[in-house]
């Protein structure tokens, strides 16, 4: 969602450029004065699971600007996860930290909206590679090696917590009432206007971008959800 809004419609590319959108995106208040961003540009998944589904601004006017809309994209995404982490939630589970990696990880405002939509400790993974890195943990625990879960918490390198803020939490937990809500309010719509989307040009593509910032998420949990709780 980051790198979409960067690229298409900021015209800014690479590394610095993003330091430099979410440098912008400080100078708007938690909850983007009022700006709502559903970040399915390429579909829904956990826990709606809808290819159809598509990303969607909620609340704009003539008074938002830049900042705004960048800082409502970051807060979209956090509330997505977050919506997700609602599944773990009614399972059982009972995080401690949130685990941030990827591009959208280095970004310590970023990291700082997690904390506060969580209201949990925020602690980014170090290192590079960290793809290549799991991928080796799987083949060296497939020919016997090694345990890939031992492994992987002994080579974890994490950076110092962030810590939630708990008025900044009440704002999110406000905006992610409307943002629950939302998605089923516009499902029919999603699908309806990827109809027409189609129709219009002919055939359906979905765009990818090699360069995703979006912060991959692992929750540390004192324990794991039970054997036969209820799932979404």
């Amino acid at each position: 969602a980051l790198a979409w809004l960067r690229d298409r419609i900021l015209g800014l590319f690479g590394r610095a450029s993003c330091d430099q959108v979410t440098t912008w995106a400080a100078s708007a208040p938690p909850g983007a004065n009022g700006l709502l961003f559903l970040p399915y540009l390429a579909g829904g998944r956990t826990p709606h699971m809808n290819p159809q589904a598509s990303g969607l601004l909620m609340g704009l006017t003539v008074d938002h600007g830049r900042d705004d809309l960048i800082r409502a994209v970051l807060e979209g995404v956090a509330l997505a996860c977050y919506d997700a982490y609602q599944v773990l939630v009614e399972l059982g589970a009972r995080p401690q930290t949130v685990i941030v990696a990827g591009g959208g990880g280095q970004s310590r405002l970023w990291r700082q909206i997690f904390a506060d939509v969580f209201g949990l400790p925020v602690r980014q993974l170090l290192g590079a590679d960290q793809s290549a890195v799991g991928a080796a943990l799987l083949a060296g625990g497939g020919v016997g090696l090694l345990d890939p879960a031992t492994s992987a918490r002994r080579w974890a390198q994490r950076g110092e917590p962030m810590m939630p803020d708990a008025s900044r939490r009440e704002v999110y937990l406000a905006l992610y009432d409307i943002f629950r809500d939302t998605y089923p309010k516009h499902r029919r719509d999603f699908t309806s206007l990827r109809e027409i989307g189609t129709h219009r040009n002919g055939s359906e593509t979905t765009a990818t971008h090699p360069d995703v910032v979006q912060p991959a998420v692992e929750l540390e949990r004192n324990h794991a959800p039970r054997v036969g709780d209820r799932q979404t």
